[in-house]
């Protein structure tokens, strides 16, 4: 499995830019909090910088809360001891995810794996400061269970696509996803071998995949990018 860096969540974290970071955007119950409540919320709420390709760890002794992508993008994944991999879900800066499988998990366990899919800023907020705010406020108790519905829901919608549509539309599905992410650059920023971690193959599958794409006309491959001929047939083929 390719080597990634580890950046560590523990119950020590400080952050001294904490503050100036707007948790709004991920956060839409901020507003309906008292003062108190929101200071509550800050004051437990650890924020950490990321490169892409690192890993996420956590520390303390319960892991379980709620994950927000403050800025860049989150990749969720499972991979197996040989390196395949197959990523569960991805957030863009503005989303979150609750992470309620952790504590739970035994030995033997599939574990999801969170890692940077660019640079970026998450925030995490530990299940032990969230319980006594849902216990105040029906809008935060609310705001969970809806992103831990969206989260399973996304998750079951992914492998229902890798698992019963074929391997060419679900590279036209990442690749698609990937050139939307950032528009401005006219061209998808991603490598063979990322794809393939996606989907859960390999990078040789995914290779050949992409050059039978590129002599259909449908787009051009480069250095860590992926440059969109023809959108339309692309979303064809996906089912977009």
């Amino acid at each position: 499995m390719k080597s990634h860096g580890h950046t560590e969540v523990s119950g020590t974290d400080k952050n001294k830019n904490k503050r100036s970071y707007d948790f709004t955007v991920c956060l839409p119950f901020w507003d309906a909090l008292t003062g108190s409540q929101q200071q509550m919320l800050r004051l437990n709420t650890i924020v950490r910088s990321y490169r892409a390709g690192d890993n996420v760890i956590f520390s303390m002794p319960e892991k379980n809360g709620l994950f927000l992508v403050l800025s860049g993008g989150l990749r969720l994944f499972i991979a197996t001891d040989t390196g395949r991999e197959i990523t569960l879900m991805s957030i863009v800066s503005g989303g979150c995810c609750v992470l309620n499988t952790l504590d739970s998990a035994v030995p033997g366990d599939t574990v999801p794996i969170l890692q940077a899919s660019s640079d970026a800023v998450f925030a995490y907020i530990n299940i032990v400061a969230l319980r006594p705010l849902c216990a105040e406020s029906s809008a935060v108790q609310q705001f969970l269970q809806r992103t831990q519905a969206r989260n399973v829901q996304t998750v079951l919608n992914n492998i229902e696509y890798y698992f019963f549509h074929p391997l060419r539309s679900c590279i036209a599905r990442v690749v698609l996803e990937k050139a939307d992410a950032h528009p401005e650059d006219g061209f998808a920023r991603i490598t063979h071998e990322e794809i393939s971690h996606h989907l859960g193959t390999t990078r040789e599958v995914i290779s050949r995949e992409l050059e039978g794409m590129r002599q259909m006309g449908l787009l051009q491959t480069g250095r860590g990018k992926i440059y969109v001929l023809d959108r339309a047939a692309l979303e064809g083929m996906a089912n977009l």
